[in-house]
């Protein structure tokens, strides 16, 4: 069944309304999870938190893009995932966050989220470039999937202020070009192709590539 099933029918307003009530009830499922291991003193595994975190930041994102209200508080989830990475990276027993993927990358998977944010929902390219172009400055290595998202991002900003740009000297169509270079190089790595395969990204990143370097 698809949406457009339901606007035929007359029933997506009540196929919403259902769907909110879902994220509701896993809204209030998520804070009864964990303030019920803080009773027992469980704190449970923090990657796997960060994870669901993600998780729900995608989902709440995709409903944004078909212009739907955010009622989960998107934010906020940013928020607590940012303070989750930053806590595990200060307290030497939370470490099992970066087992599998470093601090720098960590950021990165959620940079990623917020540039996609910033650069779908907020409409503010210019932000999401920023955070772009500091992953690739400043990290010696980066995640395909989020060098992908900054790239596509510094691409559609500098697109947007083409005519400022070069007014202020910058060769634009070299930098255009450049960055659909390196655009279709991340594309073809096989994490992206995975990922276009419906394969999860926890899936995709084992094997032999964690990071690549762009």
């Amino acid at each position: 069944v698809t949406r457009d099933d339901y606007e035929k029918s007359g029933l997506l307003g009540d196929a919403v309304n259902l769907g909110f009530t879902d994220l509701k009830t896993s809204q209030d499922m998520d804070i009864e999870v964990v303030d019920n291991g803080d009773q027992v003193g469980y704190k449970g595994n923090k990657a796997v938190y960060f994870s669901l975190l993600l998780g729900r930041i995608r989902g709440i994102l995709l409903l944004m893009k078909m212009s739907l209200p955010d009622k989960w508080g998107i934010e906020d989830m940013f928020d607590s995932a940012v303070e989750l990475v930053v806590a595990a990276r200060k307290d030497p027993e939370e470490n099992v966050l970066f087992n599998d993927v470093a601090f720098a990358g960590r950021m990165q998977e959620l940079d990623a989220l917020i540039i996609d944010y910033f650069s779908c929902i907020k409409k503010d390219t210019k932000q999401a470039a920023r955070i772009g172009i500091r992953m690739l400055i400043e990290d010696e290595y980066v995640l395909p999937d989020a060098a992908l998202g900054a790239i596509t991002a510094l691409k559609k900003y500098t697109e947007e202020n083409t005519v400022e740009m070069i007014e202020g000297g910058h060769d634009v169509h070299r930098m255009l070009d450049l960055l659909q270079a390196y655009s279709s190089k991340l594309e073809n790595t096989p994490i992206i192709v995975n990922m276009r395969r419906n394969i999860s990204i926890a899936e995709s990143r084992r094997g032999d590539i964690t990071m690549e370097k762009i």
